[in-house]
């Protein structure tokens, strides 16, 4: 049994090493995205005023003959509006004038760019599939990556994460090394990749495992006919995010909402609006187990929850995947060339 394990880690790994490779640089760049567009572009990390219904309306009559579908809102530290258009387009707007903020190196395309190879491929909804189908292939070459140190554990030491000579077998021996050093890591980023992938099938699972209630509730709207406006009172304490656009054959717009003890940045409590004119009120933090161990996921791969430290971590894990890539190509080279001679 061993020696096919060992085999097909080997195979398997070589395949998917350029994309591990990619994965790792992606998503490490992906990490710092809002920290690195606020200081670069201007005008965002600034704090950002509360939105009302006119500008919402603004930004619809402007966009949405080009089929607008969401809007995010800004927030302290980022201060603009997002507009997502079909395509997986968006734009990023100035909060003040609503015109496109100045970008004169295309950052926030190359970031655009970025996450839909890091989540795509770029190539929509098939390239997303292919990379569920990697990421879960990703997890056996973890696991049995595992298996196969196990064996050697006993010749375990940190000094041999880096190869001691240029021979084939230093540089497997700094991959096994470094490998278990980094499998938790490894295993939690993939393991979270891969749940967003299959996110529907995920939930479903985790809900029946522990518990799928999701409580909303029903409460008379403001005197405006905002939902904008209705946050605070049904939702006290929360941030708006997202203002979405009717669709799936709703009438009316709803709204994502972030609470103060959600992990989720964008959050996953919602504020909609019924047939008879109250208000349906989804408050996340109130959920089954289930729901918010799902919620966690995102925030979990992608280090939006536990401030600089846990980023500092994911972005080191995407380090630690590209090099842990390079050791096993170079001593895979390496024996196969000295096969050779």
């Amino acid at each position: 049994m061993r020696p096919l394990i060992r085999r097909l880690h080997e195979v398997i790994g070589l395949v998917i090493a350029v994309y591990m490779i990619l994965m790792g640089v992606t998503g490490t760049l992906l990490t710092f995205r809002e920290d690195i567009l606020a200081a670069s572009l201007p005008g965002l990390d600034t704090p950002a005023a509360a939105t009302d219904q006119a500008t919402i309306d603004r930004i619809v009559a402007t966009y949405a003959p080009a089929g607008l579908r969401t809007i995010k809102l800004p927030k302290d530290g980022f201060n603009a509006y997002r507009v997502y258009l079909p395509d997986h387009r968006e734009l990023l707007l100035d909060s003040s004038t609503l015109e496109p903020v100045a970008d004169p190196l295309h950052l926030d395309g190359f970031f655009i760019t970025l996450f839909d190879l890091h989540h795509r491929l770029t190539f929509g909804e098939a390239g997303e599939e292919v990379i569920g189908i990697l990421g879960l292939t990703t997890l056996f070459i973890a696991v049995s990556g595992i298996y196969l140190w196990w064996s050697w554990r006993r010749g375990f030491s940190l000094a041999r994460m880096r190869p001691r000579g240029e021979s084939a077998a230093a540089y497997r021996t700094a991959h096994l090394t470094s490998g278990i050093v980094i499998a938790p890591f490894l295993l939690m980023s993939v393991a979270t990749g891969s749940a967003m992938i299959y996110s529907t099938a995920v939930r479903d699972g985790l809900t029946a495992l522990f518990g799928g209630e999701r409580p909303v509730a029903s409460m008379p709207a403001g005197n405006t006919g905002s939902l904008i406006d209705d946050v605070s009172t049904a939702l006290p304490g929360s941030r708006p995010v997202f203002y979405i656009l009717p669709r799936g054959g709703a009438v009316e717009p709803s709204m994502r909402v972030k609470m103060p003890a959600e992990w989720h940045p964008n959050g996953r409590s919602t504020l909609a609006r019924n047939e008879d004119g109250t208000l349906a009120v989804y408050d996340a933090t109130g959920s089954g187990t289930g729901h918010r161990i799902a919620d966690a996921v995102y925030p979990l791969h992608s280090g939006k929850v536990g401030g600089l430290a846990y980023r500092l971590l994911i972005a080191a894990t995407g380090l630690a995947i590209i090099y842990l890539s390079y050791l096993g190509l170079v001593a895979y080279i390496r024996r196969f060339r000295k096969r050779r001679t």
